[in-house]
């Protein structure tokens, strides 16, 4: 199995769509194509190459869809720019309680920045704030790039400020922040990084 899963990796790494898809046909031949290890493999593989729809059936092939292949299937959505799909898929794994975890939030994060949607990013925040998630210093970066995104300056200071710690990417995410909506919001920031001083 160990030797499979490299081989999926490696055309997920490289690009290689043909020799992949020629893999999971030996993965069926061999009758172990609905591994789960092997399916969230070529979960990634699919998305990684840009094939979000096979990495779909491979999906919905699953007897049993566990919280690390619905992330894969999330993240390559949200890479490939499926982000409409990616926040209908993590709607549905929330209602049907499959749980959520750091790497969910990301995707899905950066899936409401690329459509500028106010409401799901504040939605997402929420949800970071109720099951501990803010903790992550990568969940705080994207919050900060998802509110900048969509235009919530003060929400994107806030967040940073509620930051456990100084971090250098927050820091420079919420500097990203300002400096897209002009002069109107350095007074913002001066008041936001005095007590950091810089």
């Amino acid at each position: 199995m160990f030797t499979l899963s490299s081989a999926l990796k490696a055309c997920a790494g490289l690009r290689f769509q043909e020799l992949g898809r020629q893999l999971h046909c030996s993965l069926i031949k061999m009758d172990v194509e609905l591994d789960p290890f092997i399916c969230v493999g070529l979960i990634d593989m699919y998305c990684k190459c840009g094939l979000v729809e096979d990495a779909g059936m491979v999906c919905d092939l699953m007897p049993e869809k566990d919280l690390i292949a619905l992330n894969a299937l999330v993240c390559g959505l949200s890479q490939n720019r499926k982000d409409i799909e990616a926040l209908k898929l993590f709607t549905e794994m929330y209602k049907e309680g499959k749980g959520f975890n750091e790497t969910t939030l990301l995707a899905v994060l950066n899936s409401t920045a690329s459509f500028q949607a106010v409401d799901l990013c504040k939605q997402v925040h929420t949800l970071s704030v109720k099951y501990g998630c803010l903790s992550d210093i990568y969940v705080i970066n994207s919050l900060i790039d998802s509110y900048g995104k969509c235009s919530q300056v003060e929400d994107a200071a806030r967040v940073f400020e509620e930051c456990p710690t100084g971090d250098l990417a927050a820091f420079t995410s919420l500097t990203a922040c300002y400096a897209q909506y002009g002069r109107e919001h350095f007074l913002l920031f001066d008041q936001t990084m005095e007590p950091y001083e810089i």
